[in-house]
């Protein structure tokens, strides 16, 4: 009944084959840069190609440019007292 839906779809993570302008991975580069991580968890983010650096996808059709990032081990005793303190301060706004 709903196999002939099911045959037609497109998967969202299909993409279109098109050079990603330079003007708009300047923007993506600058904000990687300024981005602090979640909870402030230093990330460090790296734009790779997949025919230069060797990578690629089975699920994602058409792309060619990814985001990776990478974050340094956290002791969870250092996340707690970040969180604890971000607490405190927003409750000393309230």
């Amino acid at each position: 009944m709903y196999t002939e839906l099911i045959r037609k779809r497109k998967s969202v993570r299909t993409y279109k084959a098109e050079p990603i302008p330079m003007e708009l991975m300047n923007q993506v580069k600058t904000y990687l840069k300024k981005d602090n991580g979640l909870f402030d968890v230093p990330v460090d983010f790296t734009i790779l190609h997949e025919k230069k650096d060797g990578i690629g996808s089975p699920v994602i059709v058409g792309a060619d440019t990814y985001v990776a990032g990478k974050v340094r081990k956290q002791k969870m005793r250092n996340y707690l007292l970040v969180m604890l303190l971000k607490n405190l301060f927003f409750m000393l706004l309230l």
